[in-house]
């Protein structure tokens, strides 16, 4: 016992110091944890700090960059184009343009363009021979065997080739002493190089105009790239001759339209690539550092400056000279954009502005785009919508005019129509229109000068005109054959042309509303381009809060103003393209012709003045649209974006005209004077092709439209059609009684499509759903059949007749019936679309009274009828119900994918359900009168089951002795009003044998 006592006494004392261990080594993780923890903790604190610092600094950063967009977006919208060169140049940084010697930005003071660009071709091609080195140098490693498998160069063989060609060739090039140097394209090259790769490093794919060999060639490729980088009214400027003979000064006036459009230098002053224009005077304040008075840079002599320098001013406070030049910038800034003021700088003007004066001199007419007010070829009573709705040679006429009317300042000159063009006033046209052009053939117009007799007049005015025109268009329509034989389309079209591509010579004047709110978008901008970096808060943001209404305003005036000169310039270029097209198809257009139709005879699916009438009716349905100038501008949009989709797709629609149209017979009577002068009356039988009301519902199931619309509103749609016609033109309505003509055909679908409700399309983009419905449902679909059996005998055309003799009749039924379940439709219905897009939430015929028979009144009917039996009772209208309520839906989505039974297969369920809700019931099995007859053939199925006899005669048969005759006595017998109408209708029916359709059904018996 006491060894076992010593024994537990030392297994104790071992524990107690194993505890006292374990203890020490805890208190010493804890003492360590809990000063990593306050190292942590103060870690935190310091970071909390530091973000307490920078919150001002990254909301100072964030809101510059959102100003900097915004005021971005003011310039481009605003078509401030000279004020936003200028304030891009400002934020540029003139390093790249010094010498190794040169110290400041400021020793480029006095340059002349030529002189500027040369430098800056210069460091251009600079950086491109750093790039050839580097790929020389890795093709020479990897032609090397000991190096080869060490190289990963993604190129394969052929583009190293090409790209090793291209590369030798940038990199024999010397530096240019002179812009004239370039003999062989390469300068041409490297800028087109150096603009695509602003932002990035240059890469010899860009120089792809340097893999031709002969100097044509060479040429055409370059003037190809060129014109991929300068504005419109200057891109067909560069001819290939200009670049193989490389004389006169179009080559450096266009580098200036480059360099002054596309400036490839870096930003300064903590600027990125985002054309900021906010602090861009303290940016380029900030660039001139004044240690000395200006001197004279080395090798720069009086003879190299543009003007007699002169010495600096000295100025002992900086502060002071600060201000100076922000108010001499300011000043440059705010000229106005028709002012070219070129005089020579002043020592006390800043760097920036000698050296853009000066590029801005060079490029000349073609340094700024000015916007185009179309606005004055209105009349005085005329709108600026007017634009959208006048013809494309009405709207060229009135241009033509206008020019002809200032340049001869005649306010009686002008022509009648554009038959009248000819040479010699293409030659007045010109020189008024492109004077920058006519300048560049000074030998041309010499020789037009200079001839004395009309041979040589019209010989000079022959190669004046043709030579001028390449340079105006992309193509060549103008030739020597087409002005001999005076062929006035091919000069319409390329007038048309002129006036599309910038030249419409229509600038806008202070005066206007136009430019009342360029000079209101032009002040905010320049608030902040002077705005101090310390002032963005208090300074700028309370100034835009102070005018965001006067912003806004303008803004949207502005991209108003905007869309219709697009929309007009489109309607210019397919003018000229049709009028190009009936040529090459031999088919001239005739200008005169043109000149006597009238702007509402379009000739095409549907009248203008048609088109806006229904854009008018839906934009009326749309809640938020109220009357307006507003909504008429929006009207007159849609109506021309409507008309383009409808051009594109003529043939789309006349395709599917063709599929759902049928052959329907017009009476109409004539009075035949005979040889005794008695007069007798005849019928004169007309062929016409119209969509019937079944066959747009087949079209509707055909195109699966039951994604779009509901069954009830395609009918409501067919009858608004027919009753907006009936008011316009009852003649039309009455030869197409029995259906809808192409137009009408055209004009219902144009509703349907519009009455849609997509997720991701505004409620007015009216184009956009007419877009998505023939690109989703019309073009796929039309005319696609199904295998439903069901489906063959609802569609069946042999029925189109028999169906048409009962119609009348039946829909005296269906109202009687239906009367008791019109009800205003719920707009709160939403439907998956299915596979092919999104989620459609549907209002159903706001504010319409929609008419449709329930479960309960069709069962009604059957009972009237004498019909319901054990074979036809209540459950089995039910599954009839549910079958034509399954065709609403797609084919992919009619089945249970789960292979559960259908409602419509268990016919105890679906009795019970009406059962215990006849409400519910009644609301949801509701039937437009298309689906009803539909509901009869399925009906006759189940009545008349031979199959010996025609489904013809049986449905003949059923629709007499089955409906029409039970109900004629039910009805006789009855006091309800809607009874008593219905006997009356049926009685009149039975007696009426004289309609359109009986003399035509007694003729053809006769016939027979």
């Amino acid at each position: 016992q006491i060894q076992m006592y010593t024994r537990t006494a030392m297994d104790l004392q071992n524990k107690r110091e194993d505890l006292v261990l374990d203890l020490q080594v805890s208190n010493n993780s804890c003492r360590r944890l809990t000063k990593q923890l306050e190292s942590k903790r103060q870690e935190r604190e310091q970071l909390h700090e530091r973000l307490q610092n920078l919150k001002p600094a990254l909301l100072r950063s964030l809101l510059s960059r959102v100003l900097d967009l915004t005021l971005l977006e003011t310039l481009q919208t605003g078509q401030l184009e000279r004020l936003r060169f200028r304030l891009n140049f400002l934020t540029r940084d003139l390093a790249p343009l010094l010498l190794s010697d040169e110290d400041s930005p400021w020793r480029l003071f006095g340059f002349r363009g030529d002189q500027v660009l040369t430098r800056w071709s210069n460091h251009e091609l600079a950086q491109f021979k750093l790039v050839a080195n580097e790929v020389l140098e890795a093709m020479s490693k990897r032609n090397s065997e000991d190096n080869a498998e060490d190289l990963d160069i993604e190129w394969s063989a052929r583009e190293t080739e090409i790209y090793g060609d291209r590369c030798r060739l940038v990199r024999n090039m010397k530096q240019l002493t002179h812009l004239e140097d370039d003999h062989e394209g390469v300068l041409l090259a490297v800028v087109y190089g150096a603009v695509c790769a602003v932002g990035s490093l240059p890469h010899p794919v860009s120089l792809w105009a340097l893999d031709e060999k002969e100097a044509e060639a060479k040429a055409q490729a370059m003037c190809k790239a060129i014109r991929q980088v300068i504005p419109t009214r200057a891109q067909y400027l560069l001819q290939p001759s200009d670049v193989t003979n490389n004389k006169g000064g179009l080559i450096p006036a266009l580098l200036a339209v480059i360099f002054m459009l596309n400036s490839t230098l870096p930003c300064s002053w903590k600027h990125e690539v985002l054309h900021s224009a906010s602090f861009a005077i303290q940016s380029a304040v900030a660039q001139e550092v004044y240690k000395e008075p200006r001197k004279k840079t080395k090798g720069q002599s009086g003879q190299e400056l543009s003007f007699t320098p002169m010495d600096l001013p000295v100025v002992p406070d900086a502060q002071q000279r600060k201000r100076e030049l922000q108010k001499r910038i300011q000043m440059w800034l705010i000229e106005p954009d028709d002012s070219f003021n070129f005089d020579a700088p002043t020592m006390a003007d800043p760097v920036v502005k000698s050296i853009f004066q000066q590029i801005e001199a060079m490029a000349g007419p073609w340094a700024v785009e000015h916007p185009q007010d179309f606005a004055l070829l209105l009349k005085e009573d005329e709108a600026a919508p007017t634009l959208l709705a006048l013809p494309a040679h009405e709207l060229l006429l009135r241009w033509v005019n206008f020019h002809l009317k200032a340049f001869r300042r005649d306010p009686d000159a002008g022509l009648l129509n554009l038959n009248e063009l000819d040479l010699a006033l293409l030659v007045e046209l010109l020189t008024k229109l492109a004077p920058d052009v006519m300048n560049l053939h000074e030998e041309e117009q010499t020789a037009l000068r200079m001839s004395h007799n009309p041979t040589a007049a019209e010989a000079a005015s022959l190669s004046l005109v043709t030579k001028v025109a390449t340079r105006c268009t992309g193509y060549e329509i103008l030739t020597e054959e087409v002005l001999n034989d005076e062929q006035t389309d091919m000069m319409a079209s390329f007038l048309a042309e002129l006036m599309a591509s910038g030249r419409a010579q229509l600038p806008v004047r202070k005066s206007s509303e136009i430019g009342q709110h360029m000079e209101t978008l032009a002040s905010i901008v320049l608030e902040a381009a002077n705005t101090q970096n310390t002032q963005l808060v208090s300074g700028l943001c309370s100034y835009l809060r102070d005018h965001q209404q006067s912003l806004t305003t303008s803004l949207e005036a502005m991209r108003a103003h905007q869309e219709i000169g697009q929309m007009v310039q489109s309607k210019l270029r397919s003018f000229a393209l049709k009028v190009l097209v009936k040529r090459s198809q031999g088919v001239p257009c005739d200008m005169l012709e043109l000149a006597s139709q009238s702007s509402g005879q379009r000739g095409d699916l549907v009248g203008g003045n048609n088109v806006q009438a229904v854009i008018a009716r839906e934009m009326a349905r749309i809640p938020s649209q109220e009357p307006g100038p507003e909504t008429d501008l929006a009207v007159t949009f849609a109506k021309s974006a409507v008309e383009e989709l409808l051009k594109k797709h003529i043939g789309t629609f006349r395709d599917v005209f063709r599929i759902y149209a049928r052959e329907a017979t017009h009476e109409s009577d004539a009075r035949v004077r005979t040889s005794t002068i008695t007069s007798t009356m005849t019928l004169e039988a007309a062929h016409v092709l119209v969509v019937s009301p079944r066959h747009l519902m087949k079209l509707y199931r055909d195109c699966r439209l039951q994604d779009l619309l509901e069954p009830v509103e395609v009918e409501e749609v067919y009858n608004e059609v027919k009753m907006h016609h009936a008011i316009n033109n009852f003649e039309d309505v009455q030869r197409f009684e029995t259906g809808l003509s192409l137009d009408m055909f055209v004009e219902a679908l144009l509703t349907m499509a519009f009455r849609t409700q997509l997720d991701d399309v505004a409620p007015t983009a009216f184009h956009e759903k007419l877009d998505h419905m023939l690109e989703n449902y019309l073009v796929p679909f039309a005319g696609s059949q199904r295998d439903d059996v069901v489906y063959q005998l609802l569609v069946d055309e042999s029925l189109d007749e028999l169906i048409d003799e009962f119609s009348p009749r039946l829909r005296s039924v269906f109202a009687a019936y239906a009367s008791g379940d019109r009800r205003h439709a719920t707009p709160e219905r939403t439907r998956q679309r299915g596979a092919r897009g999104a989620v459609i939430k549907e209002t159903a015929l706001n504010r319409k009274q929609v008419t449709t028979m329930s479960l309960d009144s069709f069962t009604e009917l059957l009972e009237h009828c004498g019909m319901l039996s054990e074979t036809i009772h209540r459950a089995c209208v039910g599954r009839i119900f549910l079958n034509l309520l399954e065709l609403r839906s797609v084919p992919s989505e009619a089945a249970n994918e789960d292979g559960a039974p259908s409602i419509s297969e268990d016919a105890d369920h679906l009795a019970s359900s009406m059962e215990d809700d006849h409400v519910g019931a009644s609301f949801r099995y509701s039937l437009c009168f298309q689906e009803f007859l539909d509901g009869l053939i399925i009906l006759t199925l189940f009545k008349e089951p031979n199959p010996f006899v025609s489904f013809n005669t049986r449905l003949d048969k059923f629709l007499r002795t089955g409906i029409l005759d039970p109900l004629f006595e039910f009805a006789n017998g009855s006091n309800e009003p809607r009874f008593r109408a219905l006997y009356q209708a049926l009685d009149d029916a039975a007696q009426k044998d004289v309609s359109a359709s009986g003399i035509a059904k007694k003729l053809k018996m006769a016939e027979m």
